[in-house]
């Protein structure tokens, strides 16, 4: 019995195939914008099914917060499956037909210090029981606002529209929509700057003086200051507190600079010290020293 079904499912679709070849190929691509998220498991033709795929690896390190662009290719893969009536006939109609149906590609839910696009933004496949795979590039950069360490996510989302058969009559092609979301992690901006209340000093020999520094962390994280003295004249006593300064983001301190002169000494001195951002929570990332030169008059 069910062979003899079978055989007239064929008989039927044969005559089927004749009516949709008169009638020619140019209305058969035909789309509308009915969209299903799950794979159909009955009806009428073939059903869109898509995946998008990429390395893991390709997003394991974080990303310079300096605008720099990271190329990551997306595997996008596209098939049909079936429902139960006539899938056969219009599987072989579009494959003498030469059908094609397209993938639309997008970038959602970037944050405004992320910058998202795709190399391209349409895929044509074949429509096909197999699964094709054609690959694109996402082109991913975050800014210097981007707050390092803090992980997030853009949507990758890709959609077929349904292919509508002859005259707009039937669906041949179901439509599919489908999302995924792919994470980062933006990296470490070291950046500080650094005012000293006055570049010059004037003192007597044995006498202290004070000079007092801020120091603001301009960055896109929490940062550790580790401030050393560079040069200083010999047997002059030069004292820095505190020595290190932990800024969160935009907030500034202030540390101290204390210098004595020993006694018998006249002239102009220079001291040189190095104030050296690095991440706090990741010290292994260390930005450009800023030097900064002090100079003291000692006067009798």
């Amino acid at each position: 019995m069910g062979k003899f079904l079978w055989k007239k499912e064929i008989a039927l679709g044969i005559a089927f195939l004749f009516f949709c070849l008169a009638v020619g190929v140019s209305t058969a691509g035909q789309k509308t914008n009915v969209r299903h998220d799950v794979v159909p498991s009955d009806g009428f033709g073939l059903h869109s099914v898509l995946n998008i795929e990429w390395s893991q690896n390709a997003t394991y390190d974080p990303l310079p917060p300096d605008s720099t662009l990271r190329l990551i290719t997306l595997n996008i893969t596209y098939w049909t499956t079936h429902g139960p009536f006539f899938y056969r006939m219009i599987l072989l109609y579009c494959q003498l037909t030469h059908q094609t149906i397209t993938v639309n590609l997008d970038v959602r839910d970037t944050p405004s210090w992320c910058t998202a696009t795709l190399q391209n933004t349409q895929l044509p496949f074949l429509i096909s029981e197999t699964q094709v795979t054609q690959h694109t590039t996402l082109l991913v950069a975050v800014d210097e606002h981007a707050p390092a360490f803090e992980p997030f996510l853009i949507t990758l989302y890709a959609s077929v529209d349904t292919m509508i058969g002859p005259f707009g009559l039937l669906p041949f092609v179901y439509g599919f929509e489908i999302d995924r979301k792919i994470g980062f992690v933006p990296g470490y901006r070291a950046q500080i700057t650094v005012t000293p209340e006055s570049n010059f000093l004037e003192t007597t020999p044995g006498t202290s003086v004070t000079d007092l520094i801020t120091v603001e962390n301009l960055g896109n994280g929490k940062t550790l200051v580790n401030i050393q003295i560079v040069d200083l004249p010999q047997n002059w006593v030069v004292i820095i507190d505190p020595s290190q300064l932990i800024l969160e983001m935009n907030e500034r301190k202030i540390t101290r600079l204390i210098v004595t002169p020993p006694f018998g000494y006249y002239g102009v001195a220079t001291i040189l010290l190095s104030f050296t951002p690095r991440s706090y929570y990741h010290p292994e990332y260390t930005g450009e020293p800023h030097f900064l030169h002090i100079v003291v008059e000692v006067k009798p």
